[in-house]
């Protein structure tokens, strides 16, 4: 990884949306498959703008008998979860076996 860019540390999602209209600009999650192609050089962004510290994008709501999950919500989160354990066991039981701890 010898590319230059920035990092973003938004702490909400106005911001995050500000930094990534920039040409360049990428979302960073868990960063597990980008961090992997920046090491490989199959992307060269001028910025990577974390979601890490934007509450809004994590969590687990029910409302009206849906269920909504927060796309930065974590594996462990959706096994702590009573609503999903009600809800949605079988995703519960699926995330159980997604992976080793030390990756959740």
């Amino acid at each position: 990884m010898d590319g230059t860019f920035d990092l973003e540390l938004p702490r909400n999602f106005n911001e995050a949306l500000a930094f990534l209209t920039d040409e360049g600009a990428i979302p960073l999650a868990g960063g597990t498959n980008v961090i992997v192609d920046l090491r490989a050089k199959r992307l060269r962004p001028t910025r990577l703008v974390s979601l890490a510290r934007i509450n809004e994008l994590r969590g687990i709501h029910s409302s009206d008998g849906a269920v909504v999950i927060g796309g930065s919500t974590t594996v462990t989160d959706l096994l702590c979860s009573e609503v999903i354990a009600r809800k949605a066991p079988s995703l519960v039981q699926s995330a159980r076996v997604f992976a080793g701890q030390m990756v959740r």
